[in-house]
């Protein structure tokens, strides 16, 4: 069986899809109807079910006639997101490629270390550590 699509998009177009039935349907029977994790217990798909819950519970908090229209919105930035991610092609800085350099010039422990090291400093100053480093 295919995995359900979970994505952010989906999320927000089945809760508008909501809005359009009945007064009182709940939420877990209109989740497993449109084939969604529709239960926090079900592994590893339930984490979906409460992403989607609060986003529900966000909607519900706003007046009746302001939901439709933020649903709406959280649907457009969705795409606009997912659009920009498509067209943008990064490109590895200065910074990366010294870093390429430096760690395939280390031992597996090297690397490790070096990874420790700079998980834990600002970009600033990994940079930084990166420009010291190879000027050795």
């Amino acid at each position: 069986m295919a995995e359900p699509d979970v994505s952010d998009i989906r999320q927000w177009t089945i809760l508008k899809k909501l809005l359009d039935e009945p007064l009182g349907t709940k939420l877990g029977a209109f989740l497993k109807q449109n084939e969604y994790p529709h239960d926090a217990t079900q592994k590893p798909l339930g984490k979906y079910y409460g992403q989607i819950r609060n986003k529900n519970l966000q909607i519900m908090s706003l007046p009746t006639e302001q939901r439709l229209n933020f649903i709406e919105s959280q649907i457009k930035e969705c795409q606009m997101l997912n659009s920009d991610i498509l067209d943008i092609k990064q490109l590895p800085t200065v910074n990366r490629l010294m870093l390429i350099d430096l760690m395939s010039s280390l031992s597996v422990d090297g690397k490790l270390k070096m990874i420790n090291i700079l998980k834990d400093l600002p970009i600033e100053e990994q940079g930084l550590l990166i420009k010291i480093i190879t000027g050795l």
